[in-house]
């Protein structure tokens, strides 16, 4: 049986924050049916990571190929709050406001 290409892939990624290297030669890829997990020190750049990973972010160079059936969920660590309450704010998406009332 022939190995599937991967989901996402980084090859030889570089970025930088400035003069201040974040990453340099990431070399990741995420096979169909696999499980990953991302750790690191606060302030490692996790989350940058995977910006980029999911393409929210360019890398300064290398390359990211991402099969087209692929998709993403991605909770941003500080959310833009809008709304004059949270119930608001919840529910201004695609939820029903009984729905938010449930999740609140």
């Amino acid at each position: 049986m022939a190995a599937r290409p991967p989901l996402v892939a980084l090859k030889d990624v570089r970025l930088q924050d400035g003069p201040r290297p974040l990453f340099d030669g990431v070399d990741l890829a995420v096979e169909p049916r696999s499980r990953a997990a991302l750790v690191g020190r606060n302030g490692a750049g996790k989350s940058t990571l995977m910006k980029v990973v999911m393409g929210l972010i360019e890398p300064d160079s290398g390359d990211r190929s991402v099969q087209s059936s692929t998709r993403f969920a991605y909770v941003p660590q500080e959310p833009v709050i809008t709304g004059a309450t949270l119930l608001d704010y919840a529910s201004s998406g695609e939820a029903e406001p009984w729905t938010a009332e449930a999740w609140l």
